[in-house]
């Protein structure tokens, strides 16, 4: 899904790939399966992820790969209130 306000998809992430990607407008990322490591810290399985706007992701997908839903851009307009 995309709109003016906001991006979201479902990502596949390879075994250790690295993965980056700047957030202008914040981001959420949400585990749906596998894990990856960002910022220093390992997350799993229904792990939440939220970075606030100007943020960049960069993490590593774990040894079996990541799937991800991913949502960007929207928690820009929270800083427009």
């Amino acid at each position: 899904f995309h709109d003016s306000h906001e991006e979201v998809k479902i990502e596949t992430w390879g075994r250790n790939a690295p993965v980056a990607f700047d957030v202008p407008g914040g981001a959420e990322v949400f585990l749906i399966a596998g894990g990856y490591s960002e910022g220093g810290e390992d997350f799993a399985r229904w792990d939440w992820l939220r970075l606030p706007p100007g943020s960049r992701f960069e993490g590593r997908a774990g040894p079996d790969g990541a799937r991800v839903w991913v949502k960007t851009g929207h928690l820009e307009q929270m800083l427009e209130k």
